[in-house]
């Protein structure tokens, strides 16, 4: 009997497809329709990608976390180069690289030397007679040394003294001290009364060396690379020593149009014109001293190792400027930023100190016919300078503000004597110039 059922007319094969249709269905309806959109959202072009809090964090402090690594091995590098160069020994110059003066150029000979009770001297100048003063850091002071009593007055600073220049008679504050500070400028009496002031011109200034004459106190500036002058008052009238290729071209050019009977003395406009390319200052500082003979201004130029000339208006005199060898000969300047310090004779040649191969020559304020050198003679060398003397006392251990400053050595004169004193050793020494200057045999 057939049954009109239909619901018994399904078969298994029916029922199972139904079954997977409905899972079908059903699978369809939850679909994760959020996931599908984001899957939408990264596949089209015109959705900006966005970013969230979290990964910002990330990418911060991960930023942070390399420039910290930067920073970190910066630092340890900086330390690890700072720390193996002092174990580097120091430059050995040989014994004979010129350590030894041939006695042809000798012609000065050491007269005294005696022992300077100075704590930490800075710095140190004459009167050009029998006094010598020496800077002393600690206690801010100046001691006065005599030939004939050797120690003397001491006079109390209110702050350290960086450089010294002795006024004589006839000159701009005639009889007193003028001492640099490190903001100003100051003169004192020989009681230790102050005078009178002025501030330095620039905040950053380093003034290590001054010179006074009758009318102006010049002070070479090693922090800003050029010379001030100034009046009575303390107003700065110039500044020079900058770099003036300009400056020096339109002078040139100016002089050829005002000196037509002169013009052959001067370059024309297609030949090479000389230029004071600046200071430069690596370790020594900048040193001055003016010709009382002249009224030039000689002034270090120690990384170039040379010697400039300037007038008293500023102008550079490259005749009159020399060095730029420092091989280390006779003739030359040793390397390692030399001259360290200068001071001028009375019949005008100037003296020049250099460091490294202790030297003090002396050389002619004018360039000599028939010769292509300059240097005159020698006062004296590392035979003389490096050896301490007899009966002077040895110096377990101390500060050395001279090294910090670049000058193991200072030097003034006395007339055409020449005067050296040692900071390390404490030691002040008098060379007499020979009767007999030796001309012959030089090269």
């Amino acid at each position: 009997m057939t049954s009109n059922d239909p619901s018994k007319n399904i078969t298994p094969t029916s029922i199972s497809d139904s079954t997977e249709t409905n899972q079908t269905t059903t699978s369809v309806e939850f679909f994760d329709r959020e996931r599908w959109h984001d899957v939408e959202s990264e596949n089209d072009p015109t959705q900006e990608e966005s970013v969230s809090p979290k990964k910002w964090a990330t990418y911060l402090l991960s930023i942070g976390i390399l420039f910290l690594v930067v920073v970190i091995a910066g630092a340890c590098g900086f330390w690890a180069v700072y720390y193996f160069s002092s174990l580097m020994p120091e430059p050995v110059v040989p014994e004979s690289y010129y350590r030894t003066v041939p006695t042809q150029w000798t012609e000065y000979v050491e007269d005294f030397v005696f022992f300077c009770e100075v704590n930490e001297p800075l710095c140190f100048a004459g009167n050009g007679y029998d006094k010598f003063y020496i800077g002393d850091e600690f206690p801010p002071s100046i001691h006065e040394f005599s030939i004939k009593t050797k120690m003397g007055r001491t006079i109390p600073l209110p702050f350290k003294p960086m450089a010294i220049a002795m006024s004589g008679s006839g000159q701009l504050f005639a009889d007193q001290l003028i001492v640099a500070h490190p903001d100003r400028i100051a003169v004192y009496s020989l009681n230790g009364d102050p005078v009178f002031s002025w501030s330095v011109p620039n905040t950053k200034s380093v003034i290590w060396s001054l010179a006074v004459t009758n009318n102006a106190v010049f002070a070479a500036d090693t922090g800003q690379r050029v010379v001030y002058q100034f009046d009575e008052k303390g107003i700065l009238l110039k500044t020079f020593g900058q770099p003036s290729e300009k400056k020096i071209n339109q002078h040139q050019h100016n002089e050829n149009k005002t000196n037509q009977d002169n013009i052959s003395n001067h370059p024309s406009s297609s030949e090479s014109v000389e230029i004071f390319s600046g200071f430069s200052v690596h370790v020594s500082p900048i040193t001055l001293t003016v010709s009382p003979k002249t009224g030039l201004i000689h002034v270090t130029n120690p990384n170039h190792h040379r010697v400039e000339t300037f007038t008293a208006n500023g102008d550079w005199k490259p005749v009159l400027s020399w060095g730029g060898n420092d091989s280390g000969d006779m003739v030359g300047f040793a390397e390692g930023c030399n001259p360290v310090d200068i001071a001028v004779l009375a019949d005008g040649r100037i003296v020049t100190a250099e460091k490294l191969i202790t030297r003090v020559k002396v050389f002619y304020s004018q360039p000599q016919k028939n010769s292509n050198r300059q240097l005159n003679c020698v006062v004296a060398g590392p035979e003389i300078l490096d050896k301490r003397p007899p009966n002077i006392p040895q110096l377990a251990s101390f500060h050395l503000p001279a090294i910090d400053t670049g000058r193991p050595i200072f030097i003034t004169t006395v007339r055409n004597d020449v005067v050296v004193f040692d900071p390390i050793m404490r030691v002040l020494r008098y060379f007499a110039a020979l009767s007999t200057p030796n001309e012959e045999h030089k090269p």
